[in-house]
Order: C-alpha cells, then sequence, then structure tokens
C-alpha cells in the first residue's frame, strides 16, 4: 500500500512539474512582425518565466526554458537538454540574442540557458550555484551589489525570494527530481530579479511569485512596465508588499 501511494504522488508530482511542458509559445504564439512595431523596445512571452526584451538592435533572454518535456520523457531522457531541439525553435534561430539572465537554478529556469547562451554566443549572467550546475568557471556569478550594460540595455540584479512552498511539496519534487535525473536542480539558490534601464522605459521583472527582499533597492527607481511572476502566488496568505 505504502509503495503505490508514493508511486502515485510521485506521479501526480510529475505532472505538476511538467504541466509547463504542454505549452509550445512556438506554435500558439503568432510570430511578431518587428518591422510593425513603431516603439522599437519590445517584449516576447515564451511562456514560464521566459521572457525576451528586444530594442531590436540588443536584446535580453530571461531564463530560456524552451524543452519543456512531459513527465515520461523527462525521466527517458534524464531531463537533459537537447542542443538540436532548441536550435530549432523560432526564437534562437530568429533572434539576435546578448545576454541571458538565469533568475535561479530551478529546472525550469536554468536547464537550457546555457545551451542557448552557447548556440548564440550570449553572456550568460547568473548566481553561483547556477554556474555550478553548468560545470562553468569562465562567467563571474551575478549578486545583488552589482549591474551590467548590455547595449542601451542596463541591468540591476535584486536579490529576492522564491515563492514559498510547502514541505510537501519541497519533498514530492525532489523525489521527483531524483527520479528524473534532475536533482542538481532541487535547490534554487540565489534568486534574482532585475531592473532594467533603457533609454526608452525603465523595466521591473520579478521571475518568481515573490517581491524582491532588498525592497530600499527598487524603492526609489521607478518602472513603466513589472513582469511579475505568479506561479504559487495562490497559495500565498497575504498579499504582495506593492
Amino acid at each position: 500500500m505504502r509503495n503505490h501511494l508514493f508511486t502515485f504522488s510521485l506521479f501526480i508530482m510529475g505532472i505538476m512539474l511538467s504541466s509547463c511542458a504542454h505549452y509550445q509559445p512556438r506554435i500558439f504564439v503568432p510570430t511578431l512582425n518587428v518591422s510593425s512595431i513603431k516603439n522599437p523596445l519590445y517584449a516576447s512571452f515564451y511562456g514560464t518565466s521566459t521572457l525576451l526584451i528586444s530594442d531590436t538592435t540588443s536584446s535580453i533572454l530571461i531564463d530560456g526554458f524552451f524543452s519543456r518535456q512531459g513527465i515520461v520523457e523527462s525521466i527517458v531522457n534524464r531531463m537533459k537538454t537537447s542542443d538540436e531541439a532548441i536550435k530549432v525553435i523560432k526564437v534562437i534561430k530568429d533572434k539576435n540574442i546578448d545576454a541571458v539572465l538565469v533568475s535561479h537554478s530551478h529546472f525550469d529556469h536554468a536547464k537550457d540557458a546555457a545551451v542557448v547562451a552557447n548556440i548564440k554566443g550570449a553572456r550568460l549572467l547568473a548566481s553561483k550555484r547556477t554556474l555550478e550546475i553548468y560545470n562553468n568557471d569562465v562567467e563571474r556569478p551575478i549578486n545583488g551589489k552589482n549591474s551590467t550594460k548590455v547595449g542601451d540595455f542596463k541591468v540591476t540584479f535584486i536579490e529576492s525570494k522564491h515563492a514559498h512552498k510547502s514541505f510537501a511539496k519541497k519533498l514530492l519534487e525532489r523525489l521527483f527530481l531524483f527520479v528524473a535525473g534532475g536533482y542538481e536542480y532541487s535547490n534554487a539558490g540565489d534568486v534574482y530579479s532585475y531592473y532594467i534601464e533603457h533609454p526608452k522605459s525603465n523595466i521591473l521583472v520579478v521571475p518568481s511569485a515573490d517581491f524582491p527582499d532588498k525592497w530600499a533597492q527598487i524603492n526609489e527607481k521607478t518602472a513603466s512596465i513589472v513582469f511579475l511572476g505568479i506561479g504559487l502566488l495562490g497559495e500565498r496568505d497575504c498579499p504582495l508588499p506593492l
């Protein structure tokens, strides 16, 4: 009985973790006709927390999670990214990407980012924990004390919190990742939000559904646009401190 309960719990958790795998933005989201844009600064959303921000000259990709596998495929393929599968995705083929920002080390944010950066020859901006997953000892880890320039964009890294997860959900998630060969993604590591300044607009991106700890870092900043992650937001007992 216990074995059946464990198997059923693992199956349900796998469905929860891989539910975004069935959303294929390259199929359902119409291709953006850049030539028709009056304001050269635009954003394209590709599901989960994958967001491309571009001024048609320089582009920033946040998280870059594209190989969304179902539960069976995750276990069979051991949650590994396929370089060839990533290369055929339209946003990867057609867009000039200068930097890939990774908000934290969970698989739905970090799994494909290094491959995307390598394919596009882009800078990989991630925490120490995330770079360790990639065995990348070339890039310097980001931290909440610095910022970087990407073309006309200035990106400030803001230390944040991950959306709250119950103990049961964390446990089942770790069990599934262990079975699927993705246990290195069980630890979020440092979590970051981004304040992005551009001559056309200032943008705040919060990939995980919680507000940054370092409120003082953005309290005096003005954002015309805010992208706020909503995953697990419904489990909060109180509203965000906006």
